[in-house]
């Protein structure tokens, strides 16, 4: 995961509120995904206790058509340390074995964000 910053704000109040959505929409799929996964690593808000066990994923949902049920996919992160191209598209899907949990990546080895297990997308 490459390491983004703000080069011209020294303090997050310096940098604005407006100027942080604009950079944060400005960004790739892929560097958006890495951003939520690096910036969502610390957060607790629900306030369950800070063992481990509960942790925040970033997902798409997708209404099926005619019902009231939906399709949740989890993006996902590289289970590798590869470089990868900020452009690449999201477009490897796979299928979780340990949880069934369904993700995209813009890898063909993914790390399940609900359960942790390395996931082979195609």
């Amino acid at each position: 995961m490459q390491e983004h910053n703000l080069s011209d704000a020294s303090e997050p109040s310096q940098f604005g509120w407006d100027r942080a959505v604009q950079y944060i929409r400005g960004l790739t799929d892929k560097q958006f995904v890495e951003l939520f996964y690096q910036v969502a690593a610390d957060r607790n808000p629900l306030e369950q206790p800070q063992d481990g066990t509960t942790w925040l994923v970033l997902a798409e949902v997708t209404p099926l058509t005619d019902t009231q049920q939906f399709d949740i996919a989890y993006l996902a992160t590289p289970s590798s340390k590869e470089d990868w191209d900020d452009e690449a598209p999201i477009c490897q899907h796979g299928e979780c074995t340990n949880c069934g949990a369904k993700m995209y990546c813009w890898s063909k080895r993914a790390g399940c964000p609900v359960c942790g297990a390395p996931t082979y997308c195609t």
